[in-house]
Parts: structure tokens; sequence; C-alpha cells
């Protein structure tokens, strides 16, 4: 007997474990599970069953109730609880998704707000420092605010392994939303492969390939504005710099400017943005 009720104590444990990313406590779980074998119960059964003060098994079925995992019955007092059915978790996921989705389509906008706040301490020159995919993440959506034209040095490892496919489209589309004119990228590819389902900024990019031998391209270093940003791979996650110096803009804009035009012209063979040196079939 005595390894019988052991083993259904592990069992609410497990039970109350695969409750918890469901955003449940391990007591709110506990006390769903025990719903859920009752037909109905009050605070007071349930603060003697499961040895929970019953001022805590209150807030613990309120806030069931605002999940819909719990159900309540008659006045404060004489109040009593029943389990909701257990496919009410799939709601749950659902809504997690939906608030995600929003998180995810606020992200451009939050972006945008939290750099001009930034930008707006920016003096003659600065130095900005970012590590990690979120870092990439802004110092992409800043290049965004690029006016008229984009300059890209290509970094040979693909940065699509680090920036996911629908915010590199966000930030394509942002590009086009706010009227940039052109994106120039030297690469030491010949050939490249589909990139985008963005046709409207395929319009505006030109890509020409640089012998490695003549400028190994190691480190992706984008020019705008009166911006240089530079993305290095170290250990495996991204590292990036953005200086704000009007003199060094200008010399990197020349630089690439110099070496764009003895380039290979590639040809763009499809809206999607594949592109091959003009001199291979």
């Amino acid at each position: 007997m005595h390894w019988i009720v052991k083993n259904m104590s592990k069992n609410k444990d497990r039970i109350s474990a695969l409750l918890k990313p469901f955003g449940l406590t391990n007591d709110e779980a506990r006390v769903y599970v025990h719903l859920l074998k009752s037909k109905e119960l009050s605070a007071l059964n349930i603060s003697k069953d499961l040895n929970i003060t019953r001022t805590k098994v209150y807030a613990i079925t309120d806030r069931l109730n605002k999940l819909g995992l719990v159900s309540l019955t008659g006045k404060r007092n004489a109040q009593r609880f029943m389990a909701n059915s257990h496919k009410q978790l799939e709601l749950l996921v659902k809504q997690r998704r939906s608030e995600v989705e929003m998180l995810e389509s606020s992200l451009p906008t939050i972006f945008e707000q939290l750099a001009s706040i930034e930008l707006a301490k920016t003096s003659n020159s600065q130095i900005m420092n970012y590590t990690g995919i979120e870092g990439l993440k802004t110092v992409t959506w800043n290049s965004t605010r690029a006016k008229d034209t984009l300059r890209v040095f290509e970094m040979a490892q693909d940065m699509s392994a680090f920036l996911d496919f629908d915010f590199s489209e966000a930030a394509r589309r942002e590009f086009v939303r706010r009227g940039l004119k052109q994106s120039l990228q030297l690469t030491n590819s010949r050939r490249i492969n589909p990139w985008t389902n963005i046709s409207e900024f395929v319009d505006i990019w030109e890509a020409r390939h640089i012998n490695p031998g003549k400028l190994s391209l190691t480190t992706e270093i984008l020019v705008y504005n009166d911006v240089v940003t530079m993305y290095q791979i170290e250990k495996d996650l991204p590292f990036c710099v953005e200086i704000y110096n009007p003199s060094l803009s200008l010399m990197i804009k020349n630089f690439f400017d110099y070496v764009w035009k003895d380039a290979q012209k590639m040809k763009i063979v499809d809206e999607r943005g594949s592109a091959r040196v003009t001199d291979e079939q």
C-alpha cells in the first residue's frame, strides 16, 4: 500500500511539473489537478486536502478562474470550485502564441523608438558596442534609417544563420517603406542564391563581385548617413560596433566607391535576388 501512495505522489509531482510551462505555479497546478479528480470542493476542503491556507486557496482559485481552468459557484463565503476541461490548456497555448506574435510585430517599432532616444544624445562622434543576436538585430534595424544609399561590404560568412528570415524581411520592407533609393553590395561570392520575397527591395539592390585575392571581406561593414557599422563573429556569436562619425563615414564611402568601380557586375536573374557574375552562364 505504501508504494501505491508513493507512486501517486510522484505522478502528481510530474503532472505539476508539466503544467508549469503553461504559467502555473506548483500550488496552482496542485489545486487544478486536485479539482480535476473531484466534482466540486470548497476552499476549506482544498485547504485541508492540500495543506494550503484558505487565504492562498482563494488567491489561487481566482487566478485559475481568470485562466479559464476553474469555475466558481456561490457567494464568497460559500463558494465552491470545480475544474474545467483540461482542453482549456489548448486555448492558453493559442493565447500565448498570439501574445508572442504581437511582441514580434511590435519589435521594429520598439527598436525605432528606443534607437531614436539613444541617438538623441549622439554627439559629433560616438561608438556603440553590441553583442549577441539581439545586438545584431538592433544595428540591422538602425540601418533602415539609411537615406538615399546603403553600402555593404558583405562578410563571407552567411549572416542569415544569425538573423531569422522573418526579421530580415521586416527590415527589408522597412527600407522600402522609408524610401531607400539604392542598396549596393560588394561580395566575394560569384553567385548569390535567392534570399528574399520582397521584390521591391530587389528593385533597388545591386551587387558586385570583388576577388578575395584583392580584398577578402572577413568583416561585414555597412555605411550609411554618418554611420559605419561593423559585424564580426566571435565564439559563434555576433559582435557589432556602430561608429557615428561623419569623417570616417565619408572615408569608408569613398573607399567603397573606389572598389565598386572596378568590381565585376552581377546580373540579377530573378525577383528573389538570385545573382551571378555577368560572365557566368
